[in-house]
C-alpha cells in the first residue's frame, strides 16, 4: 500500500495539484452556472468561475517562468495554416448570423 505521508513533495508538485483543483473548481462553476436558480446567483457564479480562471494563468504563468511548463515549438507554416482554418471559420459564423 502507498503512504502518502512518506512521499516528499516540492513547489512543483504543489503547483500542479493547485492547477489541478482550480481546472476542477472552474468545471464545477460552469455546472453550478446553467444550474443557478436566479440571475443573482448566476452573477455570484460568473464572478467566482472569473476569478478561479484568473488564478489558473497565473499558475500557468508561474510554471512557465519556473521551467516547469514547457511549450513545444512550433512551425511558421503549421502556424499560418491553423490561423486561416479558424479564421475562415470565424467568418462563416459571422455570416450566419
Amino acid at each position: 500500500m502507498n503512504d502518502l505521508s512518506s512521499q516528499v513533495f516540492d513547489d512543483q508538485d504543489y503547483a500542479y495539484y493547485l492547477l489541478c483543483t482550480l481546472k476542477d473548481l472552474e468545471k464545477k462553476y460552469c455546472i453550478m452556472m446553467i444550474d443557478a436558480s436566479n440571475e443573482w446567483l448566476y452573477g455570484i457564479y460568473r464572478d467566482l468561475l472569473l476569478d478561479v480562471a484568473c488564478l489558473q494563468r497565473k499558475v500557468y504563468h508561474m510554471l512557465f517562468l519556473n521551467g516547469w511548463y514547457l511549450l513545444e515549438p512550433i512551425q511558421e507554416s503549421l502556424l499560418k495554416e491553423k490561423y486561416h482554418l479558424f479564421f475562415s471559420q470565424y467568418k462563416k459564423l459571422l455570416h450566419k448570423r
